[in-house]
């Protein structure tokens, strides 16, 4: 009987060593194979390389001027200087801002969007009825024949105390979504791009109002840009 249990114990022993044997060898054939694999990717992405891509936003200002009070004087109608303020009344008024060459270094990757905000500020007691921004490829047609027309943008007159003295300025914002023609227009590296506004007012209606000499209307044009980079 013990002859017996020694044989079986010896044949268990001997069952588990191979069992042992048997999984090291499906281990070292697992590891093998992913091995293989893993060498076989990388000679396919080796041979056939992806490069990461990303996306960013670009900011490009157009326009950023201001034009004070000081400047529409020769509008203005029966000015009286009270200290450092101006009591007038305004007829209809016209303002433009001469054309000016914008720097596009910035387009010469792949655009995948792109919006043009358009951002009036007011601090004059008058109030803006049109705003208009015009964009072309040569400072002679910005006006006459412009690429791209933003506008019109309206803005109310700033709020003032009793005094007639500006407390805070109005303003308004227009965003402009670009469709593929603008932004292939504004892309093309083989012309210079030029930007220009105007600004109509009607006036006081009338009215007699007071300002200050840095009171002033503030046009803000920026263009984001979204590329795709490699």
């Amino acid at each position: 009987m013990a002859l017996i249990m020694h044989l079986y114990s010896y044949g268990n022993e001997k069952c588990v060593k191979g069992a042992k044997i048997k999984t090291k060898i499906n281990k070292i054939s697992l590891i093998t194979a992913l091995f293989l694999v893993m060498i076989s990717s990388l000679q396919c992405s080796m041979e056939n390389p992806v490069a990461p891509s990303w996306e960013m936003d670009i900011n490009i200002p157009l326009i950023d001027n201001c034009t004070y009070l000081n400047e529409l004087l020769p509008m203005v109608k029966s000015p009286v200087k009270s200290d450092s303020f101006i009591v007038f009344t305004m007829d209809t008024i016209k303002i433009t801002g001469d054309p000016k060459m914008v720097e596009l270094s910035a387009f010469d990757l792949q655009i995948e969007s792109g919006t043009i905000q358009y951002n009036l500020d007011n601090h004059l007691p008058v109030g803006i009825d049109s705003g208009m921004i015009y964009i072309s490829d040569d400072s002679a047609t910005v006006f006459s024949a412009p690429k791209i027309v933003i506008g019109p943008l309206r803005v109310l007159p700033a709020l003032y105390d009793s005094t007639g003295r500006v407390t805070a300025a109005s303003s308004n914002l227009i965003s402009f979504v670009l469709d593929s023609f603008q932004i292939a227009f504004l892309s093309d590296r083989g012309h210079s791009v030029f930007a220009g506004y105007s600004m109509v007012s009607y006036g006081t209606n009338g009215l007699t109002v007071k300002a200050g000499y840095s009171d002033y209307l503030h046009s803000n044009v920026l263009v984001t840009v979204r590329k795709k980079v490699m």
